[in-house]
Parts: structure tokens; C-alpha cells; sequence
């Protein structure tokens, strides 16, 4: 037998934000601090920026905070009382709701949220829309073990993404030691413009209109598969009778890739290089290292390293998009040590990189276990001797 479904309205008490008047605003130190909507949001409790000396809706503490505009869904924890503006709402479960259940309930029901929004410039949600969802209800004790579990495989999935992120800090961190600031040059190594030791090869998009340039199993890099390190594919895939008939031109492996144009400039230099051939957009452009003093790897890494230096390069063109033009990212001063130290250098990274990859690997798996526990977890699905 499944567990019996009920209105979220049954078991929840649903508190629908509304914002306070403007001349009612005040420092977080005079009022009640108020949470607008998601960019009042922190990890796990609101980090509000204002607040009210009016409040109109506020809180308990315990309470879930559900961003009900915009990233619909999103949660908080009120870990105090807060006014609750018109971009959110708050939910209190009631003695047959077990607030964990609720929280993860609702992570695994986001787009059942969004499925019945409304809105043409940004979706929102009403209460009904959060009345109406459907609960499975077993037990309180079984919500609070299903809760448990959901909360320990999340907790290895942050453990995965936490060592991934401290192993990429690690390499910041080596390369400051061994080569020192390569935007100040601390260390005084000699140095050349980025244009005296790389080649610059652009991309294209191939015609929509003809078929059979998309048919293939070619990869074709665009700035959306630029967010790892590494590049062996893409979501995109062309055929090789684009080559022969356009004038886009394969990319060889072991290439440094680096998005110039596109409103993704407006707070990031996405850089990759590629493990295997590839053809790239009009927004990328390819380095190849044409120097003998400088290893591919090595200035990788040297570019990363200097990140924010190239975003405050990044112009605004007269219609809007953000661009690095090529003579300012040519004229970047490279540093160049000795070679035998920018080999140690990729030796050490090579090591790190088989680490962050393992880590990655473990991030996606604790993933993909967790997402499937909250699907069974929330259809009744979960073999109940396992939650009892």
C-alpha cells in the first residue's frame, strides 16, 4: 500500500510575502531584517542586505523561506524571524510534517513549481499553486528517516565538490609560489606580450539552414561547454563537409581556448583547453603556443592565474555585448621562466588534475545516487524497511 498524498495545505501552514513600504527601510541593525527574494539568500540561512521598521509578513524561526518569483523554489532556513517581501513565502509544517521532509520535498518538486507559473518577464508563483502540491505522507517517524538519509548523500556530494574545489585552489596556490603574482611579476622573470608566443585561430557557426553540416560527430565548442578546465567534447556536433566546403578550420588538441565576446564577460574570462580536436565558435578564440620558451600547459595556467587583469580589459560594444578585443588580449605581458620550472610546474598540475577528476568523477556518482533516492523517496517508491 502507498502512502496516502495530500494537499500541501493539509499539513502547512503558507505565509505569502509582501513588501513593506519603501520609507520603512531601515539598517539590519533598527528593524526586522527584511528577505525580498533569492539575492537575500545564503547558503543555508538569509544573508538580507536591509531592513524595516514596518514589517508586513514575518517568519518564525524554523521556518522554510521559498522564493516564490524568478528562481522559484530556491530555499532558506530562518534561523531568526524575518519579513518576508513579495518575492518569497514562508513555510511552518504543521504535527504531521516534518520540516526536513518538507525542505527536501520541495527540492525534488521545483519544477512542478515552475510547470504551473505564470508570468511573460519572469515566472512567480501564487499560494494556490503551493496549496495544491501534492505531499506523500508517511509517518512522521519515516519522514524523519527519509530526511536523514537525503541529508547524509547530500552531505557526500558536498564532501566531493568541497576537496574538488580545495584541489583547484591548491594549484593557485602552487603556482603563487613558484612564479608569484604573474600580473605584478614579483618574482622579476622576463617576459612577452601574449602576441610573441601564440597564434590566434577563430571559429564560426555553420549554416542552420543546411542539415547536413549538423549531422556529424565532430565537436563544435560555443561558450556554453566552456565551464571545466578541460574540453574531450561538446554539446554540439558538426559534420566533416563543413571543412570542406566553409572556411571554419579544425582546432588541434592541446589548444588554449578563450571566450571574447558575450555578456558571460560581464563577470568571468571562461578559459579551457581541448584533449582532442575540435572546431569552436565566432565567440572563442584558440591560442597555439608558436614559442619554444613557453610550455602550452604552463601558459594555460599562467592565464587563469591572471583572470580578473583580463575582465577589467573587457569593453562594452555600442549594442550592448561584452567583447575582449583581440590586440588587448594580445597585449598581455606573459611571464617566462626557465622551462625546466614550467615542466615541474605541469607535472605537479598533471597529478592534481588525475585528483580533481577523481573527485569530480565521486561528485557526479554521490550525484546521481542522491537525485534518484528523492525520486524514489517522493513517488513511494523507497522500500520502506530501509526508512522504518
Amino acid at each position: 500500500m502507498s502512502w496516502p498524498m495530500v494537499k500541501l495545505a493539509e499539513v502547512c501552514d503558507i505565509q505569502m510575502g509582501s513588501a513593506p513600504k519603501g520609507s520603512s527601510y531601515t539598517e539590519l541593525s533598527e528593524g526586522i531584517p527584511l528577505v525580498a527574494g533569492a539575492s537575500d539568500y545564503g547558503e543555508l540561512y538569509p544573508l538580507p542586505k536591509k531592513a524595516t521598521t514596518e514589517p508586513t509578513q514575518v517568519c518564525q524561526t524554523g521556518d522554510l523561506i521559498i522564493c516564490v518569483r524568478a528562481t522559484i523554489g530556491d530555499l532558506n532556513w530562518a534561523d531568526k524571524p524575518y519579513c518576508l517581501g513579495r518575492g518569497v513565502a514562508g513555510l511552518r509544517s504543521k504535527a504531521q510534517l516534518d520540516s526536513n521532509y518538507l525542505f527536501y520535498f520541495i527540492r525534488a518538486n521545483e519544477h512542478v513549481l515552475y510547470d504551473n507559473s505564470t508570468g511573460s518577464t519572469f515566472p512567480q508563483i501564487n499560494k494556490k499553486t503551493i496549496e495544491n502540491l501534492l505531499v506523500p505522507l508517511p509517518p512522521v517517524a519515516i519522514q524523519k528517516s527519509i530526511a536523514e538519509k537525503l541529508g547524509k548523500a547530500e552531505m557526500l556530494v558536498k564532501s566531493s565538490l568541497q576537496m574538488e574545489a580545495e584541489l583547484n585552489a591548491l594549484a593557485k596556490a602552487v603556482f603563487l609560489e613558484m612564479f608569484g603574482d604573474p600580473v605584478c611579476n614579483t618574482k622579476k622573470w622576463p617576459t612577452k606580450t601574449l602576441s610573441q608566443v601564440v597564434s590566434v585561430s577563430s571559429g564560426g557557426t555553420p549554416s542552420k539552414s543546411n542539415d547536413s553540416y549538423w549531422q556529424g560527430d565532430f565537436p563544435w565548442v560555443s561558450p556554453k561547454d566552456m565551464k571545466i578546465d578541460y574540453l574531450s567534447d561538446a554539446i554540439d556536433h558538426i559534420s566533416d563537409l563543413v571543412f570542406e566546403e566553409t572556411n571554419i578550420k579544425k582546432i588541434p588538441e592541446g589548444t588554449i581556448l578563450v571566450v571574447v565576446r558575450g555578456m558571460i564577460l560581464a563577470h568571468s574570462i571562461p578559459l579551457a583547453m581541448n584533449l582532442c580536436d575540435i572546431a569552436i565558435n565566432q565567440d572563442i578564440k584558440a591560442l597555439t603556443v608558436c614559442n619554444d620558451g613557453i610550455e602550452t600547459e604552463f601558459l594555460f595556467h599562467c592565464l587563469k592565474n591572471q583572470k580578473d587583469h583580463i575582465l577589467s580589459k573587457v569593453s562594452t560594444a555600442a549594442h550592448g555585448t561584452k567583447r575582449l578585443d583581440t590586440p588587448d588580449l594580445l597585449g598581455l605581458e606573459i611571464i617566462v621562466p626557465p622551462l625546466d620550472l614550467q615542466y615541474k610546474y605541469v607535472e605537479i598540475m598533471k597529478k592534481n588534475a588525475r585528483m580533481v577528476e577523481r573527485y569530480k568523477q565521486s561528485s557526479l556518482t554521490n550525484k546521481q545516487l542522491f537525485d534518484s533516492l528523492m525520486q524514489r523517496a517522493f513517488s513511494g517508491k523507497l522500500d520502506r524497511k530501509k526508512v522504518a
